[in-house]
């Protein structure tokens, strides 16, 4: 995938699929429900561990399914997990972003919960929770060394931050 492509994508595309998913869930107040109390970053990660099953890998072009739809199903990808994570904390007055860290050739992205917390920035993905790093930058390098682009949105998946690398040569 080239530069271009995914900075569309997430500057311009992402935001309206997303809200389509969104528009499309059956949100019953379940939600709500299930995630009351967890206002942590230990228990938010422990109950999605618990909730879902992972699924197949995210592709480059994957937007995630809203909580309620995710919790329904039992079943997450690496971006479904992170927004569910996030909107937990969300939902408990925690404020949380959802980290998308593209390599450096955009062939690949991962994409975590991140969330600031005991001076220090701490991650939640369906491997677990990871932490501590000094910055968001220390946080997509241990995810994909030599990250070229990441971008963090808030819990409205507005984007709220935004780094890009030079290529090394």
């Amino acid at each position: 995938m080239r530069r271009w492509m995914a900075i569309f994508f997430e500057r311009w595309l992402f935001e309206r699929l997303y809200r389509r998913r969104e528009a499309r869930a059956d949100e019953d107040g379940a939600f709500r429900h299930r995630v009351a109390g967890l206002d942590t970053l230990w228990r938010a990660a422990t109950f999605v561990e618990s909730a879902v099953d992972h699924e197949e890998r995210d592709g480059l072009f994957d937007v995630p399914h809203p909580p309620a739809w995710t919790l329904a199903r039992r079943r997450a990808n690496g971006s479904d997990a992170a927004r569910l994570a996030q909107a937990a904390l969300a939902e408990n007055g925690r404020e949380a972003l959802l980290l998308t860290v593209y390599d450096g050739g955009f062939r690949a992205k991962q994409v975590v919960c991140a969330v600031q917390e005991s001076g220090g920035w701490h991650h939640v993905s369906l491997q677990g929770m990871f932490g501590i790093y000094g910055d968001l930058d220390e946080i997509a390098e241990d995810l994909l060394p030599g990250w070229r682009l990441y971008l963090a949105r808030d819990a409205r998946m507005r984007i709220v931050a935004w780094k890009e690398r030079l290529p090394d040569r």
